[in-house]
């Protein structure tokens, strides 16, 4: 397998991030409006939206296939 794209990335990449309510907002009325409970995120690197989801009172599952997403 190739080296991991993201090896010494990752742990810096939220930190350039920057919260985004419009975002937020976003998600929040399209899951209301499709009665979303339950989010898988595939390719969730470290994870930034699931924990936002989660801030949401969503029950989320996510993986990556990169290591470097766990820090």
């Amino acid at each position: 397998m190739s080296k991991d794209a993201y090896e010494g990335f990752a742990e810096w990449y939220d930190w350039m991030k920057e919260k985004n309510p419009a975002r937020e907002q976003f998600f929040r009325k399209l899951f209301v409006k499709h009665n979303v409970s339950k989010v898988l995120d595939c390719a969730c690197g470290t994870g930034q939206d699931l924990i936002m989801f989660h801030m949401m009172g969503f029950l989320v599952f996510g993986s990556d296939l990169s290591d470097s997403s766990s820090g």
